[in-house]
């Protein structure tokens, strides 16, 4: 019995084979990348919508504490200034801001 022509058979069938998983090898990496984007934005999305559903549940806005810490600064420096004004002064450019009595 000659060996030879299954052997050669075989061989050519493994390396169709390789050929073949180096091909999807190749595929999945192509898919990879754009995969794990698109999972990190998934879950994104369903952080922002429980924030906002959790939100809308308490009724109420998170206050940015830096907008309302600038806010105050300018506040205090009116207040500190020679020539300041005697009425209240309410901050009309931040929805964080309490209303600032003036002596």
């Amino acid at each position: 019995m000659n060996i030879t022509e299954p052997l050669n058979d075989l061989r050519a069938r493994h390396d169709e084979a390789t050929a073949r998983a180096g091909e999807l090898r190749d595929q999945i990496e192509q898919f990879t990348a754009p995969l794990a984007e698109t999972e990190a934005r998934l879950a994104d999305l369903a952080t922002t919508r429980k924030v906002v559903a959790e939100l809308a549940r308490n009724g109420t806005e998170p206050e940015p504490p830096e907008l309302a810490t600038t806010c105050q600064h300018i506040l205090n420096a009116f207040s500190q200034h020679p020539a300041r004004y005697s009425a209240s002064v309410n901050c009309t450019n931040c929805w964080a801001c309490p209303p600032t009595p003036r002596p």
